[in-house]
């Protein structure tokens, strides 16, 4: 059993024999603010490459904001968004390329609740760059700073901004 976190590619997690029950980060916005959604556990759905992501946090510049359960999908238009079950609205940002998904062992996701507790978004943050920056076409140097590929988390035109919360 790996105790290092894993990544994956959402639209291939279908596909691939991973633990769905265990937690995971994906990344939303890959500029500032910087946007990561936490969830303690994944689901497949019937649609090819689709999650359901369970009792959710999202960390979005300094701010913490919870989700009961939130959808990964691919629209028709291509996009990849993720959308908040309970209210329907979309999270920033829309992504020509699927969301990264990096799984986390169960111990790193409860050290992850203990810093979300004290509202350290700035540890959260720099653990989440961190581990995003080590992914084949992302780094970054100095844990302020994402480069990242050019069509990730970047697709707002063509969006209605008033669907995002």
């Amino acid at each position: 059993m790996t105790t290092s976190p894993q990544q994956r590619r959402v639209d291939l997690e279908a596909h691939e024999a991973v633990a769905l029950k265990n937690p995971c980060v994906i990344l939303l916005e890959a500029d500032l603010p910087f946007s990561f959604l936490v969830a303690r556990a994944t689901q497949n759905r019937d649609v090819e490459g689709s999650l359901l992501l369970e009792s959710t946090t999202r960390l979005r510049g300094d701010s913490l904001h919870h989700f009961p359960k939130v959808e990964i999908y691919k629209t028709a238009e291509g996009f990849w968004v993720a959308q908040d079950c309970q209210s329907e609205c979309l999270l920033y940002n829309p992504s020509e390329d699927p969301y990264r998904l990096v799984h986390l062992p169960r111990e790193h996701y409860e050290s992850l609740r203990m810093i979300e507790r004290i509202e350290n978004t700035e540890g959260l943050r720099c653990f989440f760059l961190y581990s995003f920056g080590k992914l084949p076409g992302f780094s970054s140097p100095d844990l302020t700073t994402l480069a990242h590929p050019k069509n990730y988390a970047c697709a707002l035109d063509g969006f209605d901004e008033a669907r995002f919360i």
